[in-house]
């Protein structure tokens, strides 16, 4: 159903690059993290570099990547936004090692406000202690392959 789809996008030639937005977001990648911690895992880290060589392999392609940082429901709101800030900056600086331009990069702290599983205030919950990322292809890109059948990410 999905081969299909895409096939016919293919076949609108001209019209999908008309059609196509301006920048459309991929599917987030997370990155998480232990309690009080802006530490990278080892996993995590081996985790960033392949997708810092895969997105190298994009080249101009790439145009541009967020990375929105959470936190569980313990401490303050001004704490929580401090140590998202922190993870988020950690996952950048580990990016820019492997040559992703650091100014495709936009930090977005939001502290407990976006948990990923609701918990009353105070419970550590790891699934919410995370930084994802959103990849964005040039509206180039994304009609390119979309035209060679192939994923717009």
């Amino acid at each position: 159903m999905i081969a299909r789809g895409i096939a016919a996008f293919a076949l609108a030639g001209a019209a999908l690059a008309a059609a196509t937005p301006a920048s459309a977001t991929c599917a987030p990648v997370t990155i998480y993290f232990a309690w009080n911690s802006a530490k990278v895992s080892d996993e995590s880290r081996a985790a960033l570099e392949r997708l810092a060589v895969g997105l190298a392999w994009k080249g101009p392609d790439l145009a541009h990547l967020l990375l929105t940082s959470h936190t569980d429901a313990t401490g303050s709101p001004a704490a929580n936004r401090a140590i998202a800030l922190k993870r988020a900056e950690a996952v950048k600086a580990v990016l820019t090692s492997y040559q992703v331009p650091a100014e495709l990069i936009t930090i977005r702290p939001v502290g407990a406000v976006q948990p990923r599983v609701e918990t009353p205030w105070g419970v550590r919950e790891p699934r919410n202690r995370r930084v994802e990322l959103l990849i964005q292809m040039s509206a180039e890109a994304q009609a390119r392959n979309l035209r060679e059948g192939r994923s717009i990410c």
